[in-house]
Formats: C-alpha cells, structure tokens, sequence
C-alpha cells in the first residue's frame, strides 16, 4: 500500500510541478496620469502629477512570480526604486493579476501606496503599475 501511495504521488506530482510557471520581468515606467479617490481618471490634473513624479518616467520595476495554473497557487514580488514589495493575487479572470498590500516604508515616504502587476494567461504582455499620493483629492497612476 506504501508503494501505490509514492507511486500515485509521484505520477500526479510530475505533471502539476511541470505546469508552475515562473519568471521575471523588467519594465520601464513610461506613463503618469492622475486620477480623483474612487479611480475615475483626472486629466485636468495630469499635469500635477507629470511635474511631481516625472522623475519616475524611465525608472524600472522587476517583478518575480510563480504561477501554477491547475492549483491556481501563485505568488509575485516587484522591486520598485530598489525596494521588494509583497505582491498578493487578485483572482480576476482572464489575467493573472497581483496587488501589494500597502507598501513598505521606504516607498510610504515617496507617496506610494500601491503597487500591481499583470501578466495574461499566455505569459505576455506583462504591466506594472505605481500608485501614488498626490494630495487629498488626487492620486497618480504610474505605468509601464
């Protein structure tokens, strides 16, 4: 009975492992457009954010993940500006898509206070996103 138990594990782990994919990606930020507290954009506000993060334009963001699409297990961690952020799964269907949790202090001080990332269910067209304070009423989406 031990045998058939290893045996069976091992036939069904062989095929679920070769499914994880893993990977990383870089991508340069490229864009900055503001948007009001409930994420409808702001364009009379653009120009706020272009001159308060346009030295983020350029910067890179790497992200790491590990997706296993049978068991839908999957992790990511981005760096952002040097600094490793937590990356959780969204669950949207269609993509696989993560979200931080709030941000760690290095990034708090630069007014961020989120950070995503995207890639599709074919492992292309991967996007990074920046989230950002820009005052009470404004924040700012920095993209890839």
């Amino acid at each position: 009975m031990i045998v058939s138990a290893s045996l069976a594990a091992a036939l069904f782990a062989g095929p679920a492992m070769a499914d994880d994919h893993t990977g990383d990606v870089t991508l340069e930020l490229q864009s900055i457009s503001a948007m009001n507290q409930t994420g409808q954009p702001d364009p009379s506000r653009d120009a706020d954010c272009q001159s308060t993060y346009g030295d983020w334009i350029g910067q890179s963001v790497t992200t790491e993940y590990r997706i296993d699409p049978q068991s839908m297990m999957m992790s990511a961690n981005s760096t952002v500006q040097g600094t490793a952020v937590d990356l959780f799964p969204l669950g949207i269907q269609g993509i696989y898509a993560f979200m931080s949790d709030g941000v760690p202090a290095a990034l708090e001080e630069q007014h961020v206070f989120r950070v995503m990332f995207q890639i599709s269910m074919g492992y292309d067209h991967p996007e990074s996103r920046v989230m950002t304070t820009l005052d009470d009423t404004t924040n700012c989406l920095i993209e890839s």
